[in-house]
């Protein structure tokens, strides 16, 4: 709802991507592993939002050509699967930029690693054979970073300043890949202090400013010359986007036990308002990342 702004989508617009569910029809350019009864779950369309299409409904539409559409492993509640999927095609797109490969033996710093992609990349990670990935979160979060893989962590609230306390402590152990789940400019901008000269900084987050100022940032961070004053470090980003091996690849993780969803409460279909509601307003108390709603008629899970 916040990425798009109203002037260019629909009125009445459906929020909502990802989504998990139990097939109840397929037309006939439906991929032929796909069934009808099959659990299946994955991420809408980006071109559907300017329909005023979401997954946040009782029954959707979904066009396996262009959506990611997955099998939800057998360990793998619907539930569950209803708040992955989003995070498994990011984390292969920061695989993909970041080069990070399987037995990688890489050093990763994970910025805002306790929210719902980077729980997801930060489990991703210790799989790809990580040697160290170190965590921002704020403290309260520090337990469930562990369980989920992480080996060093900083609590972003308790200095003044993130980027000098990373260059105190990594400047002699600069980090391979810096994965940004936030959006801070001042993180790249002084990533020479503690990311390797050929290393990658990925950045996923929106700045918190607006889809005008992350395209700005995009554009300076990428294009601005080093010679005119630009950080010397290789900078990507890239929109949500599906690839036919998403589909294998993350639910063999999820398969393997190696990859989880970390959710605080499961809240019913009709109290859809409250949950955002609670997203917009409050913090999280537990040491979690996501909050479900769900329509208990037709079973569908949609995370939000």
């Amino acid at each position: 709802m916040t990425m798009l702004p109203s002037l260019i989508r629909v009125k009445n617009s459906i929020p909502a991507m990802d989504f998990s569910g139990t097939i109840i029809a397929k037309g006939p350019t439906a991929l032929p592993n796909l069934e009808i009864g099959m659990r299946v779950f994955g991420v809408l369309e980006t071109a559907a939002m300017l329909k005023g299409n979401g997954t946040l409904c009782e029954y959707i539409n979904v066009s396996a050509s262009s959506s990611m559409i997955m099998p939800v492993p057998e360990n793998c509640s619907l539930e569950q699967a209803g708040c992955m999927a989003i995070g498994g095609m990011m984390s292969y797109l920061i695989c993909k930029n970041g080069g990070i490969k399987e037995d990688c033996g890489l050093r990763i710093l994970v910025n805002g690693a306790s929210g719902g992609c980077g729980t997801i990349f930060v489990q991703v990670a210790k799989a790809m054979g990580a040697e160290e990935i170190a965590a921002t979160c704020s403290s309260p979060n520090f337990g469930l970073m562990r369980e989920l893989g992480a080996d060093k962590l900083i609590d972003y609230r308790g200095q003044p300043s993130l980027q000098d306390r990373l260059a105190k402590d990594y400047a002699d152990r600069p980090f391979d890949v810096i994965v940004d789940m936030v959006g801070n400019q001042d993180l790249y901008v002084n990533s020479p202090h503690y990311l390797k000269e050929d290393g990658v900084f990925v950045n996923i987050g929106d700045y918190t400013k607006g889809t005008f100022a992350t395209a700005l940032h995009w554009f300076l961070n990428t294009w601005w010359p080093r010679w005119l004053g630009g950080t010397p470090r290789n900078y990507k980003m890239f929109p949500p986007s599906f690839e036919p091996d998403v589909s294998v690849w993350f639910p063999s993780l999820i398969a393997k036990g190696q990859v989880r969803a970390v959710i605080e409460r499961t809240m019913g279909f009709e109290e859809v308002l409250e949950v955002r509601d609670y997203f917009k307003y409050k913090r999280l108390n537990s040491p979690s990342h996501r909050l479900m709603t769900s329509s208990r008629r037709n079973g569908q899970e949609v995370g939000l």
